[in-house]
Parts: C-alpha cells; structure tokens; sequence
C-alpha cells in the first residue's frame, strides 16, 4: 500500500481558499489501497468485464464477489483501520487542519458480534428466463407459491456492483440473535410456501426484505418483514398467517437464555419495489404489528426495542435516571450501538456547560438526550414523524428537571435552518437567546444548503437598538458519508466558497438580515471511527469552532 505522502499530493495545497478537488482525492485513496476507481461499491462483476448487459449466471458465491471474499461486508476485516476511505480521511485532515497536534486517530471496536441491527434482502432466484419472464407481467395479483425445486429464496446482502443475494446464514458481524432468526425465516418460508421478490419484476406481494432489530439486554429480535406491496391486500394472506405462526412456533422454541421468545414483536410493513427508490421502509407504506398478539404485550412492543447507551459520566450526573431509547422499526437506529456509543462521549466533552444547543437530524434524541445534564436548553428536531413520540417517552425516564430543558420539533434541517434556528441573530431585547453550540449528524448526503447557508452567513446591522448578536460559535458534526463531509467542510473553512443550490434558502436567509457572506470555522478536533468493520466506512467526528 502507498504511503500517506501518496494521497497528501491531491490535497496539499496552501491553506488559502482553494477549491478541494474531493473526487480526484477519492480516486486516488481508492487506487493507493488496490482498489476499483470505476464503481465505489466495490470490484467489477467478473461476469460483466466488458460492461454489455448480459444475464448473470448461476455459480458459486465466492466468484459473485471475487477475491474469495463470501460476504461482501467483509472485504477489509483484515484492516479495518486501512481501507482507502480511512487513508482519505486521515489525509484530508493532515491537510486542512492544520490546529490539530499530530494525526487524527481512527477508532475500531470488536469486528465480530457488533452488528444488533441488520436489514437483509429476500429475493427469489429464477431457474429459468421463461419465469422471470412471466413475473415482469405480474401487475397486483398476490404472488403464488411456485413448484417446489423451481426457484431459490435467498436471504443475504447484495454482491457487489448487482443485485445477486450472497447468503450470510452465519455472518461473523452479526450479533447471534440476528444469525438464528435469520434462518428461522428462510426455514418458515419454506414451510409456509412464501415467496420472495424477483429482481426487475413487476410483480406484488412478495417479501423483498428483513429488518432484524436485537434488543442487547434481552437478547430478542424485533422482525419486520418487508412485502414489495401497496398493501396487505396483494400479499397472499393465507401464506401470511402460516408465516406467522411457523415464525411464532420456531421464536418459542429458539428462546433466548431465560427460555423467553426469540421475538420481541413482528411487524409486517409494505413498501412497493421501485427501481428510482432504494429505501427499504416506507413512510407511506401499511405498517401492522402482527405478534404479539396480547394487549399487555403490544403496549409495550409497540414502542419499540428499548436500549441504554452505559455512560459512566452522565450516570454519575444524574443517577439511576440514564435515558432509555426506543426503537420502533419505523425509526433510525445505529447498527453499531456499542461503537455508537464511543461517539457520544465525544460529544459530551465538547458541550459547553450551560450552553443553548440545537440539534439537527436529532433522530428519537440518540445524543440530545445524553447531554441534558449539561445544556441550559437543548431543540432537537428530525423530519422524520414518528421520532417525536420516542423523544418524550424516553425524556420522561429522566429527572424532571432535565427533562424540562428539552423539546422536540418534527420538522426537516432545512425548514429549521429557513426559521433561523441556527442563524446568527441580533435582538431587539437586549439578550441573546440564539444557539450557541449546532450538533448536526446529516444522512449519508450530507448537510441540506440551507444549513450550510445558516452556518456560513454573518449578521448585518439592521439600524434597530440592539443587546447583543448571537453566533453559534461551536459546531458538532457527524459524519456517515466522509465525501459529503469533504464538501460540507471545504464549504466551513473557506475552502470552496459556492452559493446555495437552493434559490429559496437564499431569500428566506434575506429576509433575516443575513448577508451571504462566508464566515470562516476552524477545525480543533476530529476523530474517526469505524462503524462497520470490514466495509470501506467511516464515522466522522469533527469539532468546528468559529474563527
């Protein structure tokens, strides 16, 4: 592998505002580490080199995937720390932080058993082009079961650059609730003669996905199964039920260590195959708890797996009153939550005593609810409408007193940073009553441009008596997709200077008295941290402060 030194030369301009070239940085990580430059999902399928669309033919696992890999979330098990997306990180950094004290480290927990949180493709593997044929013209009628022998359900990840399912029936990622209930259902679909989706098909009702949640304390499993359907009514009902109860019969006998279920709860959700839209849950789909089947039980299962984040300091703040989170299959949740974790604590040594925080992509309150016992107020929003009800049950486990300090918004980061939630702000009242720390964790694609234009506008003086003006001088940021975070942050150090793609953003910003000007953050600490070992992944934690 190439040294650092390799990677530097793409971005070791001088520390003027110069426009980072990310995608020539990413190309040449990837290739100093062995990699493809050509697709970022990993190496070419070795059945299309010559890139013409041909049928993939049936063979073993190991030759989907290349390089003897069979699962392929474990291309880089054997160094986590050193895949190319790691290698660009720690350059950029070397490059654009120049307050940092030697180079940024690069944290990895356990590679086996740390994945509680699992989403799984179920396809049905057509032994014929006549059937997959058919199945194109299959518009809403439930699917049938077909002849025994005639096709295979596959239950597995995607390989690389298509969508053949690899099975992962004993994946060493997984936490061993997942791997058992994993092959409770391929076994129950059998029985129950329930099929799963083919790819490229028209076709409705069959079960294209498994959501797999592990509650850590107990050890049980909340299953969704996920129909490609508009709705119940094109999903073959009587195979349901049989499903169901084959899944309810095995979960008995598969219990945990207190002879308890397997399952927490099951869920059946329907969600239409679309092939403009990967999201394997839907909004707008039918969601329906369909075990248990008690009263008692379903108060509770409906709220969802409950989880405790264990930090020492704020336990020692706050007592026995550590929040309890809760994880609804409909809601965000980590699938590394030990590593997760790790985070957290980063972010509590980096919140001001007694300062206002708001709280973007705040998810069902993973950080905000953590850092209660330091904040004079803390706003946390997520547009996503079933987090606000995890919020407030799980603020209602904390002292009142913290619990006092915090609300909840349901509204997107883009609508809160068009109200100025973030915004640098002069008051007429003679104090100061704006953010003073922002946490940010955006999806994968990064910061919507209305936050950025927040983060980077500077107050003007609009002629009116005046106390004082509010700046948030210090700015979290968590990172899931390091390109976004590249251009996010070259956008924050004055690096890339670029006007908003969003012509609304700039005039609701106007009418705020805020300038478009670009005002200048400094990075004074990051850190890595590697969710996923053996993928080509890492978390990014990143603490501005206002120059």
């Amino acid at each position: 592998v190439a040294s650092d030194e390799t990677l530097k030369t793409t971005v070791d301009a001088p520390k003027s505002k110069s426009r980072v070239n990310f995608g020539s940085l990413f190309a040449q990580g990837l290739k100093a580490a062995g990699g493809s430059t050509s697709a970022a999902s990993g190496p070419k399928d070795p059945h299309n080199r010559d890139g013409k669309k041909r049928r993939i033919q049936d063979g073993p696992e190991t030759s989907m995937i290349g390089r003897g890999v069979r699962d392929p979330s474990e291309q880089y098990l054997s160094s986590p720390t050193n895949t190319p997306m790691v290698r660009t990180f720690r350059s950029f950094f070397s490059a654009h932080a120049p307050d940092l004290v030697g180079p940024v480290k690069v944290y990895v927990g356990p590679v086996g058993g740390w994945r509680t949180l699992a989403k799984l493709s179920v396809r049905q593997e057509a032994t014929s082009r006549i059937e997959a044929k058919q199945t194109k013209y299959k518009q809403s009628k439930p699917s049938s079961p077909s002849p025994a022998g005639t096709t295979d359900l596959r239950i597995g990840l995607f390989a690389p650059g298509s969508h053949r399912v690899v099975e992962i029936p004993d994946s060493r990622a997984h936490a061993p609730s997942l791997n058992r209930a994993t092959k409770i259902v391929k076994a129950s679909c059998a029985k129950a003669r329930v099929r799963g989706y083919v790819t490229g098909s028209d076709e409705r009702g069959g079960l294209g996905y498994l959501v797999l949640s592990e509650e850590r304390a107990t050890k049980r499993v909340q299953l969704t199964l996920v129909f490609c359907a508009e709705n119940e009514n094109q999903v073959d009902q009587k195979r349901l039920k049989l499903l169901l109860r084959e899944l309810e019969k095995a979960g008995e006998a598969e219990g945990g260590p207190e002879g308890d279920f397997l399952w927490h709860s099951i869920h059946v959700h329907c969600n239409p195959a679309d092939r403009h839209d990967n999201s394997i849950l839907g909004r707008e789909g039918t969601w329906r708890l369909a075990w248990p089947s008690t009263d008692a039980q379903r108060r509770d299962a409906i709220k969802g797996t409950k989880e405790a984040l264990a930090l020492p300091d704020f336990a020692a703040a706050v007592g026995p009153y550590e929040p309890r989170l809760f994880f609804p299959p409909n809601v965000f949740r980590q699938a590394n939550l030990d590593q997760f974790t790790e985070i957290v604590k980063v972010v509590r040594k980096f919140v001001p005593r007694g300062s206002k925080v708001v709280e973007l992509y705040g998810g069902v309150g993973t950080i905000g609810l953590h850092i209660s016992d330091l904040v004079s107020s803390l706003n946390c929003s997520d547009e996503n409408p079933f987090n606000a009800a995890c919020f407030q049950e799980a603020a209602a486990t904390l002292p009142p007193d913290l619990a006092a300090k915090l609300s909840y918004l349901t509204k997107g980061a883009a609508g809160m940073a068009l109200d100025g939630a973030i915004s640098p702000w002069e008051d007429r009242g003679g104090s100061s009553n704006g953010a003073e720390v922002v946490i940010v964790d955006p999806p994968r694609k990064g910061l919507d441009p209305e936050v950025l234009d927040a983060l980077t506008a500077t107050a003007v003086h609009t002629g009116q008596p005046s106390g004082g003006c509010s700046y948030p001088s210090r700015l979290i940021y968590i990172s899931c997709g390091f390109k976004a975070f590249v251009r996010d942050a070259s956008r924050l150090l004055g690096l890339a200077v670029s006007p908003s793609s969003s012509r609304r953003g700039k005039k609701a910003l106007g009418k705020k008295a805020l300038s478009a000007r670009v005002s200048k953050w400094r990075i004074v600490h990051a850190e890595g941290h590697v969710l996923f070992p053996g993928a080509d992944h890492v978390e990014t934690v990143a603490i501005f402060e206002r120059v």
